[in-house]
């Protein structure tokens, strides 16, 4: 499964699925569609995807298409339940090669719950809480903590490229919500001390 991973299609740009546009996935989803990056969103509520649609985006009708469509799948989704509800019943036929970029922000106990139910299924997850509001994500001025294999660098960089002007990674997968729920002191401390990833991707502020 690794492999498959790192085998990222080199011919054609990352496509991108988002499992709930609300404000901040509505204005993430924005964002990559401004760096030319193939979106494929779905939300509870048909009506928030109109935004996206407008801008290029295609519409899903429901979450399997998403999954289905994209190379990389963001989640950004209020709590942790609706992230399992929404998720758990795609994950038994979740492609080998797709990636779960679990974005929200849910809790460090949370987190591991997702990470476990990930490896039960065999789903590569990057755990990768961002920080900052509407604003910063469509300006791609987000701080993001990311965690996950490394096989799955190359997947989420461009992703990340297009979202984030500071991205850490921070271990294995969950150790991002770990990190957030530390604090904004934690972050900056650890961003400080980052060194840049293959591909650049993990930056320090003063990069």
């Amino acid at each position: 499964a690794e492999q498959l991973v790192e085998e990222v299609r080199a011919d054609k740009q990352v496509r991108v699925g988002v499992l709930g546009v609300g404000l901040m996935g509505s204005a993430m989803g924005h964002r990559l569609l401004d760096r030319g990056i193939e979106v494929i969103a779905w939300d509870r509520n048909p009506e928030q995807i109109s935004a996206i649609e407008e801008r290029g985006g295609k519409r899903a009708d429901e979450p399997t298409e998403v999954v289905r469509g994209a190379d990389v799948v963001i989640t950004m989704l209020p709590t942790a339940p609706i992230v399992l509800d929404v998720v758990e019943p795609l994950l038994e036929d979740w492609p080998e090669a797709t990636i779960w970029l679990q974005t929200s922000s849910i809790g460090a106990t949370e987190a591991d719950q997702l990470t476990e139910v990930a490896q039960a299924h065999g789903v590569t997850l990057v755990d990768a809480p961002v920080s900052g509001s509407t604003h910063p994500a469509e300006e791609g001025e987000l701080t993001i903590l990311a965690s996950g294999p490394d096989s799955a660098r190359a997947s989420v960089e461009p992703v990340f490229e297009a979202l984030g002007s500071r991205v850490l990674w921070v271990g294995e997968a969950g150790m991002g919500e770990h990190r957030h729920a530390a604090g904004p002191a934690d972050h900056r401390h650890g961003l400080c001390r980052s060194q840049p990833s293959a591909g650049g991707v993990g930056r320090s502020v003063g990069a």
